[in-house]
């Protein structure tokens, strides 16, 4: 890598990476934990010109896009089953939800009783909020259950790594 390549990654002038080679200034802190990134080196082995950098551990190359992606994919490898069980409880939280809406829906709808009216003489349009319900509760039972077994997987696949 050039100096100017070095340089503009820094954000700083030619000069100064320059300077910092020949040992006549060193880079400030924040610059030397960059350099430590870019290079995949420790910060100990650029102050300490006797240090080995054979005995530390190599830093991977900051890449803040992958970086990001990584974490996330290594979080769903890791960790993966813990977005089923929320997956799982979001959906029986709005199935228990939408149950309630149903009772309080039906209950509002139907006369009292003594009227001679029973839930199945009721105009199609009052049920569509009761019918609207119930599709809305199998979808949210199938959330649920996919949540379940995603869970179910993702688990059984980070044990297998182990």
């Amino acid at each position: 890598m050039s100096q100017e390549q070095l340089a503009a990654q820094l954000s700083v002038s030619r000069q100064a990476v320059s300077k910092w080679e020949l040992d006549e200034s060193l880079p400030d802190t924040s610059k030397l934990l960059a350099i430590s990134k870019i290079f995949g080196v420790t910060t100990d082995y650029l102050l300490d010109d006797s240090q080995d950098n054979d005995g530390f551990e190599q830093i991977p190359i900051y890449n803040k896009s992958k970086s990001t992606i990584h974490f996330i994919s290594n979080l769903i490898k890791k960790k993966g089953y813990l977005a089923g069980y929320i997956i799982s409880g979001y959906a029986a939280l709005s199935l228990l939800l939408l149950r309630f809406a149903h009772y309080a829906f039906k209950t509002t709808l139907m006369p009292p009783e003594g009227f001679g009216i029973t839930f199945s003489d009721l105009p199609t349009q009052m049920k569509l909020p009761l019918h609207f319900i119930n599709g809305i509760s199998i979808i949210a039972t199938i959330i649920l259950i996919s949540g379940i077994v995603f869970a179910i997987y993702f688990k059984r696949k980070g044990e297998e790594r182990k």
